[in-house]
């Protein structure tokens, strides 16, 4: 593993990327363009998984797949994508109990690493590059732990792995989650209860109303959210929650530098428990939502991790 003082430096003066990162063409949602695919699905364990394919770049491009957050869903990237489609097949998919996909009875670390294996066999994307937010990052660490051919690299963001050596947050942190089976009269509604949790910085309009029209269905002549209530973030019931010690996958670990998840001395932390894991990376101005709150600054540093390839084992990138 490199020196992490000399690796946090390096980590933090990113070459930029060769080419200017693509500006989106202006629409009336905000200014962003959203990506849309036709829906896939996979069965998993007797479950639905949706996701999304966008397979228009050049045969032979690179794969990468983008892992959603707790209580949130696929289409929180979709102002994301579009900066990726020129060189990459790009995928998002749903986990189950959240957005299009099936629910469980039960859900569990290995569970979710086995949905995340099976979009990537049944979208052909192996070897991928995950990029994942908040919960999808642990789950992602457990799946290339399962099989380390399917998955050559993972970016994290802000996310508070489910790992031997990390502290659980306190019950108070998960209060916010509580929640039960709501039926709002219309959309306008669903909009007006809509709130990022935790607490987030600004976030532009029209991507934020584009996550809010994903985020519920129609049920019983209202609205009504996506999500299965009685999902448990911590998986508090799964025996095998935790990722296996050892990851060999290496990883590019990235954190909002307001974030009310991530403090700099967590990330730390986390990284020095991932033996092949880059120097925490800092996005400025940002709360966990880092995806929503500084997209562009997102979008910037992925892709200059992207070029500059993993960490290998013999700590210098390929």
């Amino acid at each position: 593993m490199l020196d992490r003082e000399g690796d946090k430096m390096a980590a933090m003066a990113l070459a930029p990327v060769s080419r200017p990162v693509p500006v989106p063409e202006a629409e009336d949602a905000g200014g962003w363009q959203f990506a849309d695919a036709p829906a896939r699905s996979v069965m998993v364990d007797g479950v639905p998984i949706s996701y999304r394919l966008w397979d228009d770049a050049p045969a032979g491009a690179p794969t990468l797949l983008f892992l959603h957050g707790f209580r949130a869903h696929s289409r929180w990237w979709d102002h994301i994508v579009p900066f990726f489609r020129d060189g990459y097949r790009v995928a998002t998919m749903d986990f189950s109990g959240l957005g299009d996909s099936g629910w469980r009875d039960r859900y569990t670390m290995r569970g979710f690493a086995r949905e995340i294996l099976a979009v990537i066999a049944d979208a052909g994307l192996a070897p991928v590059t995950v990029v994942a937010h908040s919960f999808g990052g642990s789950p992602a660490a457990f799946a290339s732990m399962i099989d380390p051919g399917a998955i050559r690299h993972a970016v994290i963001i802000d996310t508070r792995m489910i790992l031997a050596g990390v502290p659980d947050p306190q019950p108070i942190e998960l209060q916010a989650f509580n929640a039960s089976k709501r039926i709002y009269k219309d959309m306008d509604e669903v909009r007006g209860r809509y709130r990022l949790i935790p607490s987030s910085g600004a976030v532009d309009a029209g991507i934020l109303d584009h996550i809010v029209r994903h985020s519920a269905r129609e049920d019983r002549g209202g609205w009504t959210w996506k999500f299965d209530p009685s999902f448990d973030p911590q998986l508090t019931d799964d025996p095998d929650r935790l990722v296996p010690p050892g990851v060999a996958m290496p990883i590019d670990y990235i954190y909002g530098d307001r974030s009310g998840v991530i403090t700099p001395e967590l990330a730390e932390l986390i990284v020095s428990l991932l033996p092949n894991c880059r120097a925490p990376i800092v996005i400025p101005h940002s709360d966990h939502h880092v995806l929503l709150e500084q997209p562009v600054a997102l979008v910037a540093v992925v892709r200059a991790l992207l070029m500059r390839g993993p960490l290998q084992a013999d700590g210098d990138p390929r």
